[in-house]
């Protein structure tokens, strides 16, 4: 067999799948172009998972649209129908479970929403993909990146930075007052606070606070060491 019918018979086989593969590929460049953006601020959902994520969406999407036509074709005579939306509706209910995992709690604060809605939406490219929309997958996923970009660098920020957990061991009382008298008057609010007293009669403190954007932890650090009766003490952001 010489190379002109083998590209042939190459091409009559395997010609028609070329589409739907460049079609993963595409999926899988644009999860990466978010995920790379997400990489970069050191997000829980990062440039692996935006690609794999953009992968399966239009794997499934392609699947569904394509996967059943012979079915179909078998079973003319039974009128089988079959229903592509009801897989990318599944797809996007099953990535709202997997957006749940990277939202979480700390210090009475809420992290993740943005890159759980993130993750929403690159599903939602991965089904453009896949279901051949190149033009409407391609802009959603520059204008996901200009909004995670711009908006994120320009928009007014929060008078307040995200919460800082402080933990020490007092000697009294009095020093843990003196503490909280000093975080009142600097306007730092204090979310949560855990005592415990330990058996040498100090206490162990760990302390929840939310700072104002501007003051740095440096001046907490050079109180508390001002401070005689303080044993240990740590702060984690």
């Amino acid at each position: 067999m010489d190379i002109t019918a083998f590209i042939d018979m190459f091409h009559s086989h395997f010609g028609e799948w070329w589409e739907l593969v460049i079609r993963l590929a595409v999926a899988c460049l644009c999860g990466a172009v978010i995920g790379y953006e997400r990489s970069l601020r050191q997000k829980e959902a990062g440039l692996r998972t935006h690609i794999i994520l953009a992968l399966g969406s239009a794997l499934v999407m392609i699947v569904s649209k394509y996967g059943f036509t012979d079915i179909v074709q078998a079973y003319a005579d039974y009128k089988i129908q079959v229903d592509v939306s009801r897989v990318a509706s599944n797809i996007m209910t099953g990535v709202g479970f997997l957006g749940a995992g990277v939202i979480f709690v700390r210090g009475g604060t809420i992290k993740g929403l943005t890159t759980a809605a993130g993750i929403w939406a690159c599903a939602g490219i991965g089904i453009c993909i896949g279901a051949g929309m190149y033009a409407i997958g391609i802009i959603a996923t520059l204008l996901l990146l200009l909004i995670q970009i711009i908006l994120h660098k320009f928009l007014p920020v929060s008078e307040t930075m995200e919460n800082n957990i402080i933990t020490f061991t007092a000697s009294n009382h009095e020093i843990l007052a003196q503490i909280k008298d000093f975080l009142i008057s600097n306007n730092i609010k204090v979310i949560t606070l855990e005592t415990k007293q330990k058996s040498d009669n100090s206490i162990h403190v760990a302390m929840t606070i939310k700072i104002s954007k501007n003051m740095s932890l440096e001046s907490i650090l050079t109180m508390m060491h001002d401070i005689d009766g303080i044993k240990e003490f740590s702060i984690s952001v």
